[in-house]
């Protein structure tokens, strides 16, 4: 059986992300550590309250680590490489025909003879816009670091 590839829709998070990321876990995490419970001055009345918020606080822990786990910039092993590689060329094949070309892109005149087929083409790029998005997101595990690596202008017809 051949695993699965997971492809979120996130881009990776930047470095300073991360740390701000990291420094708000530890604060929250401080706020239900049970050695630090004692030191909240919550009376009977409002103990409810502080169960409430506890239980806040832990599921905002939970979402803060997955976003996190989500958002790292991950190893991507060899053999997952090639299969994210092949996929990434596939769609690149599916919306490269639909990509405006660096002429189209510069027409500025409705009077240019070529404004219409570029109207057209850009309105046609819609259908295969989760293609390109799709195409980024590979690139993104592949190469967090060059941003080079997802520019759309290295496809465009001249």
């Amino acid at each position: 059986m051949k695993k699965q590839i997971k492809i979120t829709n996130q881009i990776p998070l930047a470095p300073h992300e991360v740390e701000a990321l990291k420094q708000d876990l530890d604060g929250l995490k401080k706020q239900v550590d049970p050695d630090t419970l004692g030191e909240t001055d919550y009376s009977p009345a409002n103990a409810q309250d502080a169960l409430q918020d506890q239980n806040a606080i832990r599921h905002k822990i939970r979402m803060l680590e997955k976003q996190l786990d989500e958002g790292t910039k991950k190893v991507v092993d060899q053999s997952e490489r090639a299969r994210l590689e092949k996929r990434r060329k596939w769609l690149e094949d599916q919306f490269v025909d639909h990509l405006e070309s660096h002429a189209e892109l510069n027409i500025v005149s409705r009077n240019d003879p070529d404004f219409e087929g570029a109207v057209k083409k850009a309105l046609k790029r819609k259908e295969v816009e989760h293609f390109i998005r799709e195409w980024r997101n590979i690139g993104y595990r592949l190469e967090p670091d060059d941003p080079f690596y997802n520019d759309l202008g290295q496809l465009r017809k001249r």
